[in-house]
């Protein structure tokens, strides 16, 4: 059994006292804050009171994590997800969305929907569900509710229940101290934006660049010398070159990427726990929600991020960043060789308000 911390049990009892009111609730919680902890609890209540629940996630890693958690809490549970054991009769169910808005006319809509990663809602499949479920009460899960496109949450959920902001949970231990560098920005003159951010192609060009990819070792070597560091690159070829170069200068480094198989990220992963590699270079596995010492079972600090992808994403960022905010006794490096710190005038532990307008 994992027990609550005392602002995940006062973010429970706000939550349940905001069901009252509205059918929706978003609870807005920093990453690493144990959102999923608080979640099982909740939902293990609502378990005892005959009520059946459902925890969507959009990515199979998340499937798994979640498993681990609701285990480690003691609740049972089924999936409703593609090659994973059903147990239909279970009153709480793992859903993926993938397979979950594919299979909606199998099954009646739970007593209480809990969408993790909430930002996303918006999107198609997310709003099929949701609306196919409105008479369910809704929580949504994220430490960061806005969108790249714009769109507000307001849609979706009635209010916002604030769990204690990252500088509240640095000062009281639950997260890391930091330090922050951006030793270069690089020039994206000419860069179209796409879908509401940079260009991948483009932004693959210009993050070639030698000079910009042996400026990126030199600052580690500099800042983050021997610490495990994860980076955050523009595509797979970018990843696999740098880790290519932390290589060719005696830095043990390794690319991994979400088209990886769960044997292959969890070895990598604990050979990074053990500290057999040091650097981790990865394209959108890292970013929303990847827990390592859960893909593990074992105890994985993250000392130091590297940003390597441009972004317009404040979203992004921040679930990249906060990578580094995993516990430990020293300040966690974030080495920013994107721009985009200045681009977004954004650090960790500032206190922003947020809102469900678009």
């Amino acid at each position: 059994m994992i027990p609550l911390r005392p602002y995940q049990s006062d973010i429970i009892d706000r939550t349940r006292e905001a069901l009252r009111s509205y059918r929706s609730v978003l609870i807005r919680s920093p990453c690493r804050s144990g959102k999923t902890v608080l979640t099982a609890h909740m939902l293990g209540t609502a378990r005892t009171r005959g009520r059946r629940s459902w925890f969507v996630a959009h990515r199979d890693f998340l499937l798994e994590q979640t498993a681990q958690t609701f285990s480690q809490v003691g609740i049972p549970f089924g999936f409703i997800a593609a090659g994973r054991p059903p147990f239909p009769t279970e009153s709480i169910q793992i859903c993926s969305i993938g397979t979950l808005q594919r299979r909606l006319q199998r099954y009646e809509p739970p007593d209480v929907i809990v969408w993790d990663e909430c930002h996303h809602i918006a999107s198609k499949s997310y709003r099929k569900v949701f609306e196919w479920a409105r008479r369910a009460r809704h929580v949504g899960l994220t430490a960061t509710p806005c969108r790249l496109d714009g769109k507000g949450l307001g849609e979706f959920f009635g209010t916002i229940v604030y769990g204690p902001s990252e500088s509240d949970l640095i000062d009281q231990g639950y997260l890391s101290q930091y330090r922050a560098w951006a030793p270069e920005t690089p020039d994206l003159t000419g860069v179209h934006t796409l879908a509401g951010d940079y260009n991948i192609a483009e932004l693959d060009v210009i993050m070639s660049n030698r000079k910009i990819v042996g400026n990126i070792v030199r600052h580690w070597k500099e800042k983050a010398a021997g610490k495990r560091t994860i980076y955050f690159c523009v595509s797979i070829k970018r990843s696999e070159e740098l880790a290519a170069t932390f290589n060719a200068e005696g830095i043990t480094a390794l690319h991994i990427d979400g088209d990886d198989d769960t044997a292959t990220r969890v070895d990598a992963a604990r050979r990074f726990a053990r500290g057999e590699i040091k650097v981790l270079t990865n394209v959108g596995l890292f970013s929303e929600g990847y827990d390592l010492s859960s893909q593990t079972g074992m105890n994985v600090t993250v000392e130091a991020v590297g940003l390597a992808r441009p972004t317009q994403s404040l979203s992004l960022l921040i679930q990249q960043a906060c990578r580094v905010l995993t516990p430990k006794d020293f300040p966690g490096i974030i080495l920013d060789h994107a721009g985009n710190l200045g681009r977004h005038n954004w650090l960790p532990d500032d206190i922003r308000e947020w809102s469900l307008e678009g």
